[in-house]
């Protein structure tokens, strides 16, 4: 006669501690598979472990205070003798000499565009227009309207120039800019600074030059040094000039032009020019 699991308890509990073992089993079968899973399935790889000569790259940093960075564009663009010639786009490099509490000079690296004149509704080639001043009477005609020619995509021409800066009530104001390639960059290794350029032209005038025993000068005014070439630079300066005891002569303003060149490794001046030189240079 069969037996009938459902009137003998110990046979119940049996089936089900058989029940338990088998499910036990089958979840460690899927544990160990799962371990040996092929490369080759969907799974993300581990995080690599970073190495231990990894060196973090740093956020690129600004090349300028953006303030000064747009004074400099803004000037170049709208008052300096590249008004209406060449149109500076942006600055790569930048830095800042202050000389006295009343004079610095900027030097910077920029990039530009060459502009012409050109009407409103210029064929596409030309990516934007800059308005100099009041639209014309005839849309139809030539004047303010001053066109970038440099196409999408096409290398644009860079300069390097020097920026004057005069403090000017309690703020600095941009007086003049120097001539092409004229700004100097790594001065420390060229033996340069601007502040060793101002005590050596004071020194050559006040010993050397051809007003050495009558005057000397009192302080600078305005400076800006342009580098004309590998081994020479010309230094513009506005200064006081004080007589010396003896001389009869009242105290007053001078601009003049003072030439250096690269010697044995150290910037010299070698001549300085005549009274009021140095105006045009720092007109520009």
């Amino acid at each position: 006669m069969p037996c009938d699991p459902q009137r003998r308890p110990g046979v119940k509990r049996a089936l089900a501690l058989v029940a338990m073992l088998a499910a036990a089993l089958g979840a460690c079968r899927r544990s160990q598979a799962e371990d040996a899973e092929p490369a080759s399935s969907t799974a993300k790889p581990h995080a690599a472990e970073p190495s231990a000569t990894a060196t973090p790259t740093a956020a690129p940093k600004a090349v300028g205070d953006p303030t000064v960075i747009a004074e400099i564009i803004e000037y170049h663009n709208t008052k300096s003798e590249q008004a209406g010639k060449m149109t500076m786009t942006g600055i790569v490099q930048l830095r800042i000499d202050d000389i006295t509490d009343k004079a610095r000079v900027a030097h910077a690296e920029y990039t530009a565009e060459p502009v012409k004149h050109g009407r409103i509704g210029s064929p596409g080639e030309y990516r934007w227009a800059d308005l100099e001043r009041a639209a014309p009477a005839e849309p139809s005609s030539f004047g303010p309207y001053r066109w970038a020619t440099i196409k999408e995509g096409e290398g644009k021409p860079s300069d390097a120039r020097t920026f004057e800066y005069r403090r000017v009530g309690g703020g600095w104001a941009i007086k003049s800019m120097g001539g092409a390639q004229s700004a100097s960059f790594g001065a420390d290794l060229e033996g340069w600074s601007d502040g060793r350029a101002i005590e050596t032209l004071t020194e050559f005038y006040n010993k050397r030059g051809e007003w050495a025993g009558q005057f000397r000068i009192g302080h600078v005014e305005r400076y800006r040094v342009d580098r004309t070439g590998p081994e020479t630079k010309l230094g513009y300066i506005q200064y006081l000039y004080i007589p010396l005891p003896g001389n009869r002569r009242e105290t007053d303003y001078d601009k003049r032009t003072f030439h250096f060149e690269k010697r044995a490794g150290s910037w010299v001046v070698t001549r300085m020019d005549g009274y009021m030189s140095a105006a045009n240079g720092l007109s520009r």
